[in-house]
């Protein structure tokens, strides 16, 4: 069991976090306690499904950025926090991120250079979901999931899965938007002020689902998707 007030850090250029071995472990061993911190310009998730346990609190903190590569997904017992100027999906990823306690998506003030693929899926499920960044999945799919509290985006959130411009040689072509879903099992669904969520395009627009136990609440926030 880790101390409550315990902290463990990674801080390195560039970390990688991924269960290439698709190992497993026996699983937690008493109550989860402290934090578990990793720093870096980018941090990398990638394949298989990793677990983290031990630990009450998981933090990740890119200055450049969070990256999804390949199919895989990070679980954790407690709170998750991820920090960065945007979180991009590489082309084909599919990743799902769980929480047992909330999940915060938090920006930072670095304009975000990274570049995202097309096609990529993230779910984030948590007991709630707070998002205060930009997500970037062209043409991808977007799933943010409060099993017991509100799903909400604040006012510097993007979700953009919108549709992009490709081109072939002497010819343009355009991909069609994605999917983003916002679902509260048990509360609500808020859209703040100045949050965004995109699934427009030039060929096909895509759709925006909105679920909540309790209601849902926008304000002055910006829904594009024809």
């Amino acid at each position: 069991m880790c101390s409550s007030d315990l902290t463990v850090q990674f801080v390195s250029k560039n970390i990688s976090l991924d269960n290439s071995p698709n190992g497993t472990v026996p699983g937690a061993v008493g109550l989860p306690g402290g934090t578990l911190a990793f720093e870096a310009g980018v941090i990398t998730l990638g394949s298989n499904q990793t677990r983290i346990d031990q630990f009450a609190n998981v933090a990740f903190t890119a200055a450049k950025g969070i990256q999804l590569q390949g199919t895989g997904g990070l679980t954790t017992p407690g709170d998750l926090t991820l920090t960065a100027p945007v979180v991009v999906g590489l082309t084909g990823a599919d990743q799902t991120l769980v929480a047992g306690g909330a999940v915060v998506l938090n920006p930072v003030s670095t304009t975000p250079t990274m570049a995202a693929g097309l096609g990529a899926r993230l779910a984030v499920v948590g007991a709630s979901v707070t998002d205060n960044t930009r997500i970037q999945l062209p043409s991808g799919i977007a799933r943010l999931e409060a099993t017991a509290g509100d799903v909400t985006l604040g006012g510097s959130a993007v979700l953009d899965a919108g549709g992009v411009s490709k081109n072939f040689y002497d010819q343009t072509r355009y991909t069609d938007g994605g999917q983003v879903t916002l679902r509260a099992a048990q509360g609500s669904v808020e859209l703040a002020a100045g949050s965004v969520v995109n699934v427009s395009a030039q060929s096909q627009a895509g759709s925006v689902a909105l679920l909540d136990r309790k209601s849902t609440r926008l304000y002055s926030s910006h829904l594009v998707i024809s």
